[in-house]
């Protein structure tokens, strides 16, 4: 109903499939509006936070250094670990955390070229805004606003790793 209402959803959500020990990669874009306000709410969630850096998060390297010098600390009082990109393994497979797809935007304008991962692998990112969970081969979007309830996963909370297998492996 507002952003009070929309905030306490995804906390609850959030705290309701992740706990304390558990380590959640955020892709990027993990506060907007008023920053110091917001990011204090990232002490609220669960688990061992760690940041794939999107563009509206101001340590990315998009913004001016005095930006990303300022609110680097800031940040990093919330998150364990922040990187541009971070590649992992999931279902025996590198794959690579990016904020960003390597080609396609929520805009009519592809932006960002700059920081469009080159990988030859299966690409998992946020950064769209779109429903779908599949958007080019081997991209995977798991923004906050994908769709997964067809893996048994209730709209704006947390994609699981099982989820991103399953699609993998299909």
């Amino acid at each position: 109903t507002d952003l009070d209402h929309m905030r306490e959803t995804i906390i609850h959500n959030w705290n309701n499939v992740v706990d304390f020990d558990d380590t959640v990669y955020v892709l990027g874009d993990a506060v907007m509006g008023q920053r110091e306000k917001n990011l204090p709410h990232l002490a609220r969630l669960h688990g061992n936070k760690i940041l794939i850096l999107g563009n509206h998060d101001y340590p990315h390297p998009c913004n001016k250094e005095s930006i990303r010098e300022k609110w680097t600390p800031l940040y990093g009082e919330y998150f364990a670990e922040m990187h541009n990109t971070l590649e992992i393994e999931i279902a025996g497979e590198k794959v690579l955390l990016c904020h960003f797809p390597a080609e396609g935007d929520h805009t009519e304008e592809e932006r960002y070229g700059g920081f469009r991962p080159k990988y030859d692998g299966w690409i998992i990112h946020g950064h769209l805004h779109v429903e779908e969970m599949v958007v080019a081969p081997k991209h995977i979007h798991i923004g906050i606003d994908s769709d997964y309830s067809t893996y048994g996963v209730p709209r704006y909370s947390p994609i699981p790793v099982s989820a991103v297998e399953r699609i993998m492996l299909s």
